[in-house]
């Protein structure tokens, strides 16, 4: 073939494949992670804005003083007993100080020019929307910020909620100007018809070089994408602000609780992960659920059960007192082989036969206590699964493709349930 058109052929090559859809593996890695579960407040946590130990503490959620629901539902294991308070103090004197700013930051910096053209990258925090909101403050939101040595002047991106009843996102950089934000788009909560009072994630997404998109419990706004690509070293953190002529509480006193302030990213274009403050979780937790047996049938075939646990400490009480191994699946609800998977837990009778020789224990990989154990497990493919023994001692890992067949799965388990 001549020079020329062999040529020709390599670019035609190339452009097919450019095109080609990318495998993604719908898994984020945690770059970090503060919670407050051991009742201190974190090392690589730093107060900013005039927060001091005095109004910016980690703080008891099941003590009297409290609000009330604080630790209901998933709260108890997703927050757990601790997390973070932070208050101001209105003054007394309006005519001195109209507004005031607490916060806290995490000292990692991620680049989003590590991103790629595809990956994403996600600034969250869980914050707690009291029914009562007569001291909720102006405004509580989580943020992605320059480091002020690296920056002129304050440079953030900021999305929370205003008031308590609608949610914004703002980007103010001082070297474009001092007064106002650059940008600030805002709606109503009233726009999701299923909210309510209790906790919420937020979330910041960095998406490729230039996208922006904003999402209270994993739901974007209808205010994303946005294009804006100027700050790309950027810290987690954690604002809130009284506006003495904009707040609506009534109290002396204004207060935001939060936890979980995080980063994660992924290399590739995939999903959000599930938000454990939505009522509608997929994965699971729900095998053998009505219409997902339904789904998973096949004509002449019974729909099996599995009973999957979703706590590591009830998997693990449950293992020593009945001396059975734990069978720890790693999962993300929406990659293919764990769809084609759980289509086999579901339909193969052998399946609920080999899984009943272990404490079945489920945890999805996206959430951020799981991504810790994956970075412990050094298990960096989903799904997956981890044989944990009553003594501690791992005894095998077994890792599941799309194109694995049940056979093949269940005959690389079958050794540890002996």
């Amino acid at each position: 073939m001549q020079k020329g058109k062999l040529l020709v052929v390599l670019s035609a090559l190339l452009l097919i494949i450019a095109f080609l859809p990318r495998p993604a593996n719908a898994q984020y890695r945690v770059i970090s992670w503060d919670n407050f579960d051991n009742g201190l407040f974190p090392e690589n946590l730093q107060m900013t804005h005039r927060s001091t130990n005095e109004n910016t503490q980690v703080f008891d959620f099941a003590s009297q003083w409290a609000p009330q629901g604080i630790l209901s539902g998933r709260a108890a294991t997703e927050c757990k007993r601790y997390g973070l308070r932070i208050s101001i103090q209105k003054p007394t004197d309006t005519t001195k100080i109209e507004s005031q700013m607490r916060g806290v930051v995490n000292k990692t910096v991620f680049d989003r020019r590590e991103l790629g053209d595809h990956g994403r990258s996600l600034y969250q925090a869980d914050f707690f929307l009291p029914e009562d909101l007569s001291d909720v403050p102006y405004s509580m939101a989580v943020l992605a910020m320059v480091p002020p040595s690296e920056g002129a002047g304050l440079q953030i991106y900021r999305f929370g909620i205003e008031n308590g009843i609608k949610i914004f996102y703002s980007y103010s950089n001082d070297a474009i100007n001092k007064a106002e934000p650059v940008d600030h788009k805002w709606v109503s909560l009233s726009e999701y018809k299923d909210f309510k009072p209790g906790w919420h994630r937020l979330q910041i997404i960095f998406e490729g070089q230039e996208r922006i998109y904003c999402a209270i419990d994993s739901h974007y706004t209808s205010f994303s994408p946005i294009y804006e690509p100027t700050l790309t070293r950027l810290q987690a953190g954690i604002m809130v602000t009284s506006m003495l002529k904009y707040t609506k509480s009534t109290a002396p006193v204004e207060i935001c609780y939060a936890d979980n302030l995080s980063i994660q990213m992924s290399p590739e274009d995939v999903p959000l992960p599930d938000s454990p403050w939505t009522s509608d979780l997929t994965g699971p937790a729900a095998i053998g659920s009505t219409a997902q047996m339904q789904e998973a049938s096949l004509p002449g075939v019974t729909p099996q059960r599995i009973e999957w646990l979703n706590s590591t400490d009830e998997a693990w009480s449950k293992c020593l007192r009945e001396k059975r191994p734990i069978l720890l699946m790693f999962y993300a609800p929406r990659v293919l082989a764990y769809k084609r998977l759980e289509e086999m837990l579901a339909t193969e009778r052998s399946a609920t036969e080999l899984f009943g020789k272990f404490i079945p224990l489920a945890l999805d990989a996206n959430q951020l206590a799981t991504g810790a154990l994956l970075e412990k497990f050094k298990m960096f493919k989903v799904p997956s699964f981890v044989i944990i023994g009553p003594d501690g001692a791992i005894k095998g890992k077994v890792f599941v493709t799309k194109n694995d067949t049940w056979s093949k799965i269940a005959e690389q388990i079958k050794p540890f349930a002996e």
